[in-house]
């Protein structure tokens, strides 16, 4: 072999080897921008850790159904993993683990969501918007206009503060009974404050307890805070008006809710508009074409997780169980609020209990000894190759 031919080869065996490791690198991982290189390499949760968020199952209406048993439960907790599974994969996250849990007579879904690289900002985002998404497994609720506000309305807001307050007391996380009562109620505040002398400035109260004990009076509502620190509270304000929506009922008192909805879907007019269709049971077509008799001219109110999703004006009344809403502009936007409208459709709602950190079993640094350990292998079996086959083993 010519000496042109063995640099030759050389040479292409160190340009292949550079490409090779171009390629193959994880440069993002170090925040190296490198052009041509492969895909960003998923550490996983032993690697690079994550966080673990435990969801409360809320299982007090399905226990209530003389039907529930064991059986029904565990339905209901498959069900909810099913969901939850579904949308942290539609948020692109790869390697979450996804678990159930018995606390005594509680039972709980347990996440945990693998970080991604370095980047506090970034994962901090994906964090909280996996929270926004799972936590919308709540129920869906349909109301009408609030005509007045009696004295029986103002009661039961003074009962919602007592129930919560109740639940405190009875030992249930304050931050459990917060997510509760914000997605199950309208016009209820729930947050961390600094200076409550600020806030009651601004909203006034009712009521406050702090380590369950009230302690003064108000006029704009109920604050119910529980102190962290020094400087920290949580709180849970219930506004002492009710909002401008209230349940839409029946003449027989059933409350049209996710108890007698299907589902909603997009279809399109013979002109191709997008609309959103509604589907009810049998039952629930009955509610619906008695509400729709009654409340012609009016509005009818989505929501989900006490948030107001839309509210559609009711044209005539509606018999055969499946209604649509007009307005939507474009195909995406009428999947959105199908979709929106769909979160509301769950065998039980669950409530965050609990956030933490999840510690690496391997470790970000034992990678990069893994690394430096394999090439430091891949140099010695270069040299002992060299030693013993001189310039064909290099090549080798």
């Amino acid at each position: 072999m010519s000496k042109k031919n063995i640099i030759f080869r050389v040479f292409i065996i160190f340009i292949m080897s550079f490409l090779m490791l171009v390629y193959t690198i994880p440069w993002a991982n170090y925040k190296i921008d490198v052009p041509f290189s492969g895909r960003d390499y998923r550490l996983g949760l032993d690697l690079q850790g994550g966080i673990e968020l435990d969801y409360k199952i809320d299982l007090d209406s399905a226990r209530k159904d003389p039907g529930y048993d064991s059986t029904v439960e565990k339905e209901i907790v498959e069900g909810l993993k099913t969901i939850i599974d579904k949308r942290v994969e539609i948020l692109n996250i790869n390697d979450s683990e996804i678990n159930d849990a018995s606390y005594g007579n509680e039972k709980h879904i347990i996440v945990q969501i693998p970080l991604k690289g370095n980047d506090t900002l970034e994962n901090s985002k994906n964090i909280e918007t996996a929270k926004e998404a799972i936590g919308k497994v709540v129920k869906i609720a349909f109301k009408e206009r609030r005509t007045e506000v009696t004295e029986a309305d103002l009661k039961e807001r003074e009962n919602i503060a007592k129930e919560a307050e109740k639940e405190i007391k009875s030992g249930e996380p304050f931050q459990v009974v917060a997510s509760k009562y914000r997605l199950n109620f309208e016009n209820i505040k729930i947050g961390k404050a600094e200076n409550l002398d600020n806030f009651k400035k601004e909203n006034g109260e009712l009521k406050e307890k702090e380590i369950n004990e009230v302690k003064d009076q108000g006029v704009g509502g109920f604050l119910i805070y529980e102190k962290k620190d020094d400087k920290k509270y949580d709180y849970i304000f219930i506004e002492k008006q009710p909002s401008a929506w209230k349940d839409a009922k029946d003449s027989k008192g059933r409350t049209l809710n996710d108890k007698y909805f299907r589902k909603a879907s997009v279809v399109y007019s013979q002109a191709g508009q997008p609309l959103v269709e509604l589907t009810f049971n049998e039952e629930g077509g009955k509610i619906f074409g008695e509400l729709t008799t009654r409340l012609v001219g009016q509005e009818i109110a989505i929501f989900v997780g006490g948030e107001l999703l839309t509210n559609p004006r009711v044209n005539e009344p509606i018999y055969q169980g499946k209604a649509v809403i007009t307005g939507q502009r474009t195909p995406e936007e009428a999947k959105k609020l199908a979709g929106d409208i769909n979160t509301g459709v769950v065998p039980a709602p669950i409530y965050l209990t609990s956030e933490k950190t999840i510690d690496s079993k391997i470790g970000g640094e034992a990678l990069d000894k893994l690394i430096i350990s394999g090439l430091a292998g891949f140099l010695l079996i270069l040299i002992f190759l060299v030693i013993i086959y001189r310039v064909s083993g290099f090549m080798a």
